[in-house]
């Protein structure tokens, strides 16, 4: 019997909710980002040391910059075309906690986290 109970009770947050494009102004619903395509993203091998920039669309005046504990080390400015790709080999500047940031004009467009 007390099995049957659980199987017909649901609990209460297992009850249907709207999104919120009903109308219905008392839900918030569920806020969605736009489906966006990036203009550049970051990948790291960790296998040879080398982080790739890649850009996705053409992007003028891009700006790449690393840094290495937190002190800028090095920037690049340079106007990318779609399918560019910009090789950096990390263990160039030593080891620590790098950061590289791909920024066009104040638009931050990329950011990636590692630590040597």
């Amino acid at each position: 019997m007390l099995l049957l109970g659980g199987m017909m009770m649901q609990p209460t947050t297992m009850l249907a909710q709207t999104n919120g494009d009903d109308g219905n102004d008392g839900e918030p619903g569920v806020w969605r980002s736009p489906a966006k395509r990036p203009h550049a993203y970051i990948n790291y091998n960790e296998a040879n040391g080398v982080a790739c920039v890649y850009f996705l669309s053409a992007v003028n005046d891009a700006e790449v910059i690393v840094y290495l504990n937190g002190a800028e080390i090095n920037n690049q400015m340079i106007d990318a075309e779609e399918g560019s790709q910009i090789p950096i080999y990390l263990p160039t500047y030593g080891s620590g906690e790098f950061t590289i940031q791909v920024k066009s004009g104040s638009t931050l467009l990329a950011t990636y986290y590692t630590t040597l």
